[in-house]
């Protein structure tokens, strides 16, 4: 690892985003990874494209007001701000803070996007450590399932990689000293407390026996097709009301009907994670005795996965699914790398799943290229992008 070699993958990255990242992990350059994931996720903030009738819409609305405001402190800007805002820090002080030194949006939006990548690849980096060269194929899996929508700059996916930044090393390790990065992830977005005290409440259970976990985790994710509204309604009482308010600016139950390709990519996704965890239970107990840490990331991860496929029964819940499957992978990942050395035959059972990862991947493509623009896509870079502009994302050019 030199100085020289960063460079050149940065250069490399800033020039050709998309082909500097997979090549980064392709090439499991670990060591560039903060670097490269910072660039990349910079030029996609900088070119998302705004609509007044999402967040980040909103945010970048809120910062351009701010922005012509001089001489406002933190203090006075955030105590005007109403009382629903006044719950997070993170993105109250990040628009006051860059508001002071430029006015430009697309600055605004790569910096919050490279803050959420910076993150992410620390994530990222410290479940590829345990994989070999056997694994890559799935790691490249890994990044392209997990590519968010339209949430690069979302204080709730910039809270769940900082609530993970705590929890996979707390969970995997036992390093206590990391749940100050999962505490300080109710700061950016307060629901996370839902999923920090389950983090908390986990260690205490008993964990000699799956069966309750695996059971429980089955029958949550297959209420849906029950009548669910009456629990909709206790579950509502619970859980903030703020969202209800927003619920138009995702994908929620008022567009399910007109969305079957999102709705589709959700499903699959909770059959692939129910099959896994089935074969998981069944064929690999006696393995997860020589690896007590991924049984422990196997309970968390149901008792986490149990609570965000309750939570998806209100129409705003279903982004809790997203820290689930993240966890979920690291934990296919993980067990993958040990495969052929204990023999597992895991490795077969996930070629056999690819194409079911091939169509989730279909689908979280499909939600990058509603926010970016054929230029972006096609000849854009971290240079180009501010003197090309797009104004219609490449999927309403393919309708």
């Amino acid at each position: 690892m030199t100085i020289n070699d960063k460079v050149r993958w940065a250069f490399i990255t800033a020039l050709f985003p998309f082909c500097g990242l997979v090549s980064s992990i392709k090439a499991n350059r670990t060591y560039v990874f903060p670097g490269v994931f910072a660039i990349f996720f910079f030029f996609i903030g900088t070119q998302i494209i705004a609509n007044e009738s999402n967040d980040f819409g909103r945010y970048m609305m809120n910062f351009s007001l701010l922005s012509m405001q001089s001489g406002f402190s933190f203090e006075y800007y955030f105590i005007s701000l109403n009382e629903s805002s006044q719950i997070d820090f993170y993105l109250p002080f990040m628009t006051w803070f860059v508001s002071r030194f430029t006015s430009n949006t697309q600055v605004f939006a790569g910096i919050l996007a490279m803050l959420y990548g910076i993150c992410l690849s620390f994530n990222f980096k410290y479940i590829t450590k345990y994989c070999n060269s056997s694994t890559l194929f799935i790691v490249l899996f890994f990044v392209l399932v997990l590519l968010p929508k339209a949430s690069y700059t979302h204080r709730w996916w910039m809270a769940m990689q900082v609530f993970l930044l705590g929890a996979l090393p707390y969970i995997l390790e036992g390093k206590y000293k990391f749940l100050l990065f999962s505490i300080a992830s109710i700061f950016i977005h307060f629901s996370f407390l839902y999923l920090l005290v389950i983090l908390l409440v986990y260690k205490f259970l008993p964990k000699y026996s799956l069966i309750s976990y695996v059971l429980i985790f089955i029958v949550a994710n297959l209420l849906e097709s029950l009548d669910i509204g009456a629990i909709t309604g206790v579950i509502e009482q619970y859980l903030p009301d703020s969202f209800n308010s927003r619920n138009e600016s995702y994908i929620n139950a008022e567009f399910q009907d007109h969305n079957w390709f999102s709705q589709s990519g959700r499903v699959t996704w909770k059959f692939l994670n129910i099959g896994l965890v089935l074969y998981i239970f069944f064929q690999l107990r006696d393995y997860l005795k020589y690896r007590p840490e991924y049984k422990s990331l196997l309970v968390c991860t149901l008792l986490i996965g149990t609570f965000s496929a309750i939570a998806n029964l209100t129409e705003w819940g279903w982004r809790y699914l997203d820290v689930t499957n993240f966890m979920f992978c690291s934990l296919y990942i993980l067990i993958l790398a040990d495969s052929k050395v204990f023999g597992l035959k895991f490795d077969n059972v996930i070629r056999i799943a690819s194409p079911f990862f091939v169509y989730i991947i279909l689908f979280q493509l499909r939600g990058v290229l509603g926010i970016i623009g054929i230029n972006a896509l096609c000849v854009g870079n971290v240079l180009t992008t501010w003197f090309i502009e797009d104004s219609c994302p490449v999927l309403s050019l393919i309708k």
